[in-house]
């Protein structure tokens, strides 16, 4: 584990502590501008193949440096814009946002998931901390970058070339079919997901007929890519 300590960032640094805690997930908290790493936990580090000597290093650097050489131009333009004004980022989306990249691991196949809060905010909209939480994915996700604010169910996604946001037409899933999919992730049988949620076996087959149907997909593991590609669950 890595903290940097101080009076402002103290407070921050023990809520990151407390959800390493709390989590499988790797944990870690940037400064934004700078990029300097004010906190990263153990699994972070694993995840990202880092050092504690490596922390010196901007985090973003650090970051980047873990992404596979031919998906890089995805994420340059996103965290020089994060770094800034966020000239790209839709207006007046900036506040209570949550943000998602899934990239391979340099010289590997591994899919890591990153899922970036905005923390600190001022009476601009302009955050002094990144928060961000990392974990390996056995799911073929494909390369993205999308995010979502809190209470709304419009997902937008990150086109490097364009360098802007681009509005997806929002997918709106029931709680029902919410769980059906986060138990699934967690490796339950349709029998088994069908006595955590009091329903029928039938009832579980239903909700992942309706989850296939809405996001256009095959099976599965079709399903669970896309919603977390898309910030559905």
């Amino acid at each position: 584990m890595y903290t940097d300590y101080n009076d402002i960032n103290k407070p921050y640094i023990e809520m990151a502590m407390s959800l390493s805690a709390m989590t499988h997930y790797g944990v870690y908290l940037f400064e934004t501008k700078s990029g300097k790493v004010v906190y990263m936990d153990d699994s972070a580090m694993q995840f990202l193949n880092l050092k504690k000597g490596d922390m010196k290093e901007s985090g973003f650097t650090l970051v980047k440096g873990a992404i596979r050489d031919d998906e890089k131009s995805l994420t340059e333009s996103f965290i020089a814009d994060i770094r800034t004004r966020r000239s790209m980022m839709p207006k007046n989306r900036t506040e209570k946002a949550l943000f998602y990249i899934n990239h391979h691991v340099k010289n590997s196949n591994v899919m890591l998931s990153h899922k970036l809060s905005l923390l600190d905010l001022d009476a601009k909209g302009e955050s002094r901390l990144l928060l961000g939480t990392v974990t390996s994915s056995i799911y073929k996700l494909d390369p993205v970058i999308t995010f979502k604010t809190t209470g709304s169910d419009y997902v937008y996604q990150f086109e490097p070339t364009e360098k802007k946001w681009n509005k997806l037409t929002p997918v709106s899933l029931t709680e029902h079919e919410k769980t059906m999919l986060r138990l699934t992730m967690q490796g339950y049988s349709l029998n088994e997901i069908g006595k955590i949620m009091f329903k029928s076996t039938e009832s579980v087959k239903y909700y992942r007929r309706q989850v296939f149907r809405k996001l256009g997909v095959k099976n599965t593991s079709e399903a669970i890519a896309y919603a977390i590609n898309f910030c559905l669950i």
